[in-house]
């Protein structure tokens, strides 16, 4: 039961980006995030926030 409702809220409230890279890209940002003791979904999803604060701090106006 628990399992459907979290599914329910991540459909309604989540959404995936991704992207595509080299192969020696990906081997090498994999070795750096085992190095720092992450994953590379961490460094990505956090790089995203930090990215759209930025910018949307600036008072730029986005239309959704």
């Amino acid at each position: 039961m628990e399992r459907a409702r979290q599914e329910r809220w991540d459909r309604a409230n989540l959404r995936t980006a991704c992207t595509k890279m080299t192969v020696e890209d990906y081997e090498d940002f994999r070795i750096l995030c085992v190095a720092e003791g992450t994953t590379p979904y961490a460094v990505i999803r956090a790089q995203i926030a930090a990215w759209v604060r930025e910018r949307l701090g600036d008072g730029s106006d986005i239309s959704r």
